[in-house]
C-alpha cells in the first residue's frame, strides 16, 4: 500500500490512483482572438467558430447540438473522430450539421458500462431492474 498526498496537504492510504486529465480545455493560447470562448471553442452544429474560416471539434469544442438545442462539449475519442469528419467536410464547403447522440462506453473488469443521450439537470431517473444487481438500465 502506498498514499496520495492532495494539494490541501491530506494524506490519502490508497492500493492505485486514476489521473484524469485533460478536463479543462486549454484554450489560454486564444484569449484576445476573437474566437468566443465558453467552457471551450464555442461552435456551431457545423463546427464554425464566430471568426470566418475558423473550425473546432474534439474535446475543446463546445458545439450546438441540434437535438438538444443547446451547446453540449464532450470529452470522447469517439465523439472527437466523428467530429473531426464533420469539421473536416464543412471546411469543404459541404454544410452538414453534426448532430450525432453522444453515446460512450467503458469496460471496468467484468462490467461493461454504457450511456446514450445527454443528460440535463431537473430530469428524473427512471431504472429498470435494480441497481445491486450487476444489470440494469437507467433512464
Amino acid at each position: 500500500m502506498t498514499h496520495v498526498i492532495t494539494k490541501g496537504g491530506q494524506r490519502i492510504d490508497c492500493d492505485f490512483v486514476v489521473v484524469g486529465i485533460g478536463v479543462e480545455p486549454a484554450v489560454d493560447m486564444l484569449a484576445g482572438s476573437g474566437i468566443r470562448l465558453d467552457n471551450g471553442v464555442v461552435v456551431d452544429e457545423y463546427c464554425k467558430t464566430n471568426i470566418g474560416g475558423v473550425y473546432a471539434a474534439g474535446d475543446v469544442a463546445n458545439h450546438y447540438q441540434p437535438t438538444f438545442g443547446r451547446h453540449i462539449r464532450l470529452e470522447h475519442w469517439q465523439n472527437a473522430i466523428r467530429q473531426g469528419t464533420a469539421a473536416a467536410r464543412n471546411m469543404l464547403g459541404k454544410h452538414i450539421a453534426y448532430d450525432e447522440i453522444p453515446w460512450f462506453w467503458s469496460d471496468q473488469y467484468e462490467a461493461s458500462l454504457q450511456y446514450a443521450g445527454f443528460h440535463m439537470s431537473g430530469e428524473h431517473l427512471v431504472v429498470r431492474g435494480r441497481l445491486n444487481s450487476g444489470s440494469f438500465l437507467a433512464c
